[in-house]
């Protein structure tokens, strides 16, 4: 796969970003459609483009911002030539706001009525990128000729967040405008589809892909854009949350798309700030000194012991990780790390007593510990010794017949234990030994077990009905009342003067 970008000419800045194109050397049958904060025109020359639960994309489209990763495949190697837009071209151009277009794709012939004629077709005559850039570049004058009018407040700042330059907190930026905080996100909802606070972890998490992909968008960057992440495991969370895979998916994943496209593996970096003067390191060197410093570290180790349950899990994900990143790039792992990891955490050269520590918090993450190990060595990953290899097998077999005795010892938990009753000796007559017999030959009957709702009486301190007759009270008392007061009025009217 390459990939080109060209930003777009001063004067067509209100309305366009730059311009790019993307060309596969093959059909993938599965990708990963990674969030596009800003929306764009995409024209489809090559294979269709197929996005799961939607079908085949539109050959010539508005591309709405797509907040979400989603799947995707091609059915030919593809050709995507594409346009950034600004929000304010996408609403320009369309005549919607930004959040009736938040992950929708719509014909761009429903926009304008002769753009096959204006516009898709000169761009597939063209010859190379350049070329498309220029017919490109001549339809956009001409659809905006006028100057560039007033650009809605909450478009603007949509535009600002995208392109970088307006990177302050919610609070900060709905301060600058003389709004509450609550009061933007409501108004970035109504007018963009999302909150202000993803879309600028989306503008953040997208200048860290273009730095990190093998041939760059925008070139050198004054400013690294790890350092706006607090640290490495922030980076990590905020890149799972929102693309869907962790960065060892998606470094490892273009390593190993690249070697198997036929080029060379490209050399992984990361961004070490932990020392105070960030600097790039290569990715192996990173991950030998992580493995050194921390993951033998009997320091460590005594941490992850202290927190039981969840510590057995970090060890599983630490063997994980090693296994992945050996999978999409061999160079990554040595051999001497592999035997590392097995002499700490199988043999216990540190005298921690992991098994004890493994048995009574998670025997489970124990097997997988060493069945990952066991993969290694199938998958050609790492090539122990006799004696590591003997080791593996038995203590795996170990585990499993604990597991084995500890299933057979405890049937059940709870109330569905089932305890064995010590034998008592048979005093029954022939005859009742016959029937006891004649009835355990017999197909057991369907018993149905468990707990037997049955009504219960009242409490006794529960308040006594009323009687039945209290309603004939309270009307008898209603009439004498008012047969007092009619001979009372009487009495009156016979003593007044005539």
């Amino acid at each position: 796969m390459s990939f080109v970008f060209a930003p777009s000419p001063p004067d067509l800045a209100p309305w366009v970003i730059g311009f790019g194109e993307r060309r596969d050397l093959r059909a993938f049958s599965a990708m990963r459609e990674l969030p596009m904060p800003s929306p764009a025109l995409q024209f489809m020359m090559g294979g269709n483009y197929h996005l799961a639960g939607v079908g085949p994309a539109p050959r010539a489209a508005l591309w709405g911002p797509v907040v979400t990763s989603s799947l995707a495949w091609t059915d030919a190697p593809a050709l995507v030539f594409l346009i950034f837009l600004t929000g304010y071209g996408a609403v320009t151009l369309s005549g919607r706001q930004l959040a009736q277009l938040s992950g929708r794709r719509i014909t761009l012939a429903t926009i304008d009525a002769h753009a096959d004629r204006t516009l898709t077709g000169p761009l597939l005559k063209a010859e190379d990128f350049p070329a498309r850039q220029r017919v490109a570049s001549a339809w956009i004058r001409r659809r905006f000729e006028s100057p560039a009018g007033a650009v809605p407040p909450i478009v603007a700042l949509t535009d600002r967040i995208v392109l970088g330059t307006l990177r302050a907190p919610v609070t900060d930026i709905a301060r600058s405008v003389g709004v509450t905080p609550r009061g933007l996100s409501k108004a970035f909802n109504r007018e963009v589809g999302c909150s202000p606070k993803r879309l600028l972890r989306l503008a953040r998490l997208q200048r860290v892909l273009q730095s990190i992909h093998p041939r760059p968008w925008t070139g050198a960057s004054p400013e690294d854009p790890f350092l706006e992440y607090h640290d490495q495991a922030h980076l990590d969370r905020d890149f799972s949350d929102l693309t869907g895979m962790s960065r060892l998916s998606y470094l490892g994943g273009l390593s190993l798309a690249i070697r198997r496209a036929g080029g060379d593996a490209p050399s992984l970096y990361i961004t070490d700030a932990r020392a105070g003067a960030p600097k790039a390191v290569a990715a192996r060197d990173f991950l030998a000194a992580e493995i050194r410093s921390r993951y033998t570290n009997r320091a460590w180790i005594e941490a992850m012991q202290a927190e039981g349950y969840a510590g057995t899990l970090a060890i599983v994900d630490l063997a994980d990780n090693l296994f992945g990143w050996q999978a999409v790039a061999p160079g990554m792992v040595r051999q001497d790390q592999w035997q590392a990891l097995h002499d700490v955490y199988v043999r216990d050269e540190r005298g921690l007593g992991l098994r004890e520590w493994f048995q009574s918090n998670n025997p489970t993450a124990e097997r997988q510990v060493v069945s990952r190990l066991r993969d290694a060595i199938r998958k050609g990953f790492w090539s122990p010794d006799a004696r590591t290899r003997d080791e593996l097998e038995s203590r795996l077999a170990e585990i499993d017949a604990t597991t084995t005795r500890a299933s057979a010892t405890a049937a059940g938990f709870g109330r569905g234990a089932q305890l064995t009753a010590p034998a008592r000796p048979d005093r029954s007559s022939p005859s009742q030994q016959t029937q006891a017999q004649t009835r355990a030959e017999a197909p057991p009957p369907d018993v149905v077990r468990g707990q037997v709702l049955e009504k219960m009486a009242p409490p006794s301190n529960a308040p006594a009905a009323p009687p039945p007759w209290g309603g004939l009270l309270l009307l008898i008392a209603f009439l004498a009342g008012g047969l007092s007061r009619l001979v009372s009025s009487r009495r009156k009217s016979a003593h007044a003067p005539a």
